[in-house]
């Protein structure tokens, strides 16, 4: 009765380091994947963003202003933004380039869409 309550025992934490492998090896393979660091990124960049920015009265203030004058408001609004959202801003803009490239990248155009030269 003792050896097959102690076999149990080894077969019970046989499974447990099986699976602690499995498992490790299952979060090492999500954080390796780009794809889903940069969804984390993109939606943690975009709820902070939202969180920091009412874009509400960024798309009120930008109605208001003439159209002579957009350029210039543009550019004192990025220049008198705190530093925490012009970095926040800065992930969303750049993971969403990184995204396009990588998804370009991946998509080959056809023979027609391609500049052959002279």
């Amino acid at each position: 009765m003792e050896t097959l309550r102690q076999e149990f025992t080894k077969s019970n934490a046989r499974r447990r380091r099986i699976m602690r492998r499995v498992w490790t090896t299952f979060v090492v393979s999500l954080v390796a994947c780009p794809a889903w660091v940069f969804g984390f990124l993109f939606g943690a960049s975009l709820i902070a963003f939202w969180k920091l920015v009412s874009v509400m009265s960024i798309i009120s203030n930008v109605l208001n202003q003439r159209v002579v004058d957009a350029p210039a408001y543009a550019w004192h609004s990025v220049v008198q933004t705190e530093l925490i959202t012009a970095t926040v801003f800065a992930i969303i803009v750049s993971v969403s380039l990184l995204i396009l490239a990588k998804i370009s990248s991946l998509v080959r155009l056809p023979q027609y869409f391609t500049f052959q030269g002279a």
